[in-house]
């Protein structure tokens, strides 16, 4: 990766504030279910933090905006530089495969980072917000408190660290997930000639992907993007294996990106 190309990608805000306009996105999104765990006059369950996080990665809002959030940090990137022609700057110090490659992979860990950035801070958020209405409340009477943990202390151990293992696993799919739709946007975006495709095309592939496999090929669960963060499916490996999986495809499309990133660069040069 070229240097220049580095120094992008590690400025902090390219990646924070995708993070949190996604955070707030999916947070907004289950504001009803946080405002009820406010209400009640009883502690909340063990593991309640951990379950409403992964729930709130796998419904909802978070499964329409993370494939279009990923590619914002440097899906553009590439595309703005073409149609400058600052890039020719940058070919006297290299080729155009490796100035190609360089911005893909920047495009890729960009977009992986992003969503990872995104998911944990959805976890530490959820987990400032209820934690402390598992224990809190529940301290208050030191004899209830007591007949829970006789009750159900070892079960909530055993539930909270499932959890903790879903997120995990939740976390690194997020991760691959937002390498193979930051590519999409850069592919997009460079096959139109048109920087709005980084973000909008994302979405629209998405779109069709779900409407194809939901109403014609049920058989393509590959395909399917939700089924890559829901999990529905028994996926060997479980977690490891939609990660390798999804990680293939970001060097599909990776390979895709290079021969069209070439194709273009030979129209404006």
């Amino acid at each position: 990766m070229l240097a220049y190309d580095k120094k992008q990608i590690g400025r902090i805000h390219r990646i924070l504030i995708p993070a949190v306009i996604f955070t707030a996105a999916v947070l907004l999104g289950r504001m009803d279910t946080i405002m009820a765990d406010f209400g009640q006059s009883e502690p909340l369950a063990a593991g309640k933090a951990l379950s409403f996080a992964f729930e709130s990665l796998t419904t909802g809002n978070a499964l329409l905006v993370a494939p279009v959030i990923c590619a914002f940090p440097y899906g553009a990137a590439c595309i703005d530089e073409v149609r400058s022609g600052m890039f020719k700057n940058v070919l006297y110090r290299t080729d155009k495969a490796s100035y190609i490659q360089s911005k893909a992979m920047a495009c890729m860990l960009s977009g992986a980072v992003t969503l990872m950035g995104a998911a944990l801070l959805v976890i530490l958020i959820s987990a400032v917000l209820l934690m402390p209405l598992e224990t809190a409340s529940g301290t208050a009477n030191a004899v209830q408190a007591a007949d829970i943990a006789d009750t159900a202390g070892a079960a909530g151990e055993i539930a909270q660290s499932y959890e903790i293992q879903q997120l995990i696993g939740l976390v690194f799919r997020y991760g691959c997930f937002g390498a193979v739709w930051s590519l999409v946007g850069m592919l997009l975006s460079l096959w139109t000639f048109n920087r709005m495709m980084a973000w909008i095309g994302p979405f629209i592939v998405d779109y069709l992907l779900e409407i194809v496999y939901e109403r014609y090929f049920d058989a393509l669960k590959l395909l399917y993007p939700k089924e890559w963060l829901v999990m529905s499916w028994s996926w060997p490996l479980k977690d490891w294996g939609i990660c390798l999986w999804l990680l293939l495809l970001a060097g599909m499309i990776a390979l895709i990106v290079r021969r069209t990133g070439m194709r273009c660069l030979e129209r404006v040069v």
